[in-house]
């Protein structure tokens, strides 16, 4: 996604860019590479390959429909929902490595601070609070900000760190939305 008043003889060649060294470099062929430019550039980049976000069973709802569909929309939790707050509250749950992403524990470390965060930040409208269901959220929602590589056999490896940006994603799907 590019601003419509950005260059876009810049927006081709970053997006170019970003398909070469995002896709095709850092997280290995046959992968997904967003970025959202804003007015005031690049500011949020993600990538993902295709297998972790399309499972062979569910080729009709991937992952990013699936997680879209829980968000809410303008800050107005509904049942279900993620609030805009809770996604960009995510950074501070997530240590810092070296440029490459950020870290933590474990991966049930990880979704059980995103429940408690996601139970703090529920609102009235927003009373999800079946503990089965909110763990199958935060589990895909923690799939969906992994870094992961291919390796030179092409088997896809997880790095160990997070990326807070593609809950990020998330968000801008949900609130811009895919015609349909």
């Amino acid at each position: 996604y590019a601003h419509n008043r950005a260059p876009l003889n810049l927006v081709y060649s970053y997006s170019q860019e970003l398909l070469a060294n995002k896709a095709k470099e850092e997280t290995g062929r046959d992968a997904l590479a967003i970025a959202i430019w804003k007015t005031g550039g690049v500011t949020i980049e993600w990538a993902s390959p295709w297998e972790k976000i399309v499972s062979e069973e569910e080729r009709n709802l991937n992952l990013l429909d699936r997680l879209t569909e829980n968000t809410s929309v303008n800050n107005a939790p509904t049942a279900n929902s993620f609030s805009s707050s809770f996604l960009y509250h995510l950074r501070k749950y997530l240590i810092f490595k070296d440029g490459a992403g950020y870290s933590s524990t474990t991966d049930e470390d990880l979704a059980v601070l995103l429940a408690a965060e996601y139970l703090r930040t529920r609102t009235e409208a927003s009373q999800e609070t079946n503990p089965e269901r909110i763990k199958t959220y935060m589990g895909e929602l923690t799939e969906i900000m992994k870094i992961y590589l291919r390796n030179d056999k092409g088997e896809v490896n997880f790095t160990q760190l997070y990326n807070p940006d593609g809950a990020l994603v998330i968000r801008f799907l949900a609130n811009k939305g895919v015609i349909r």
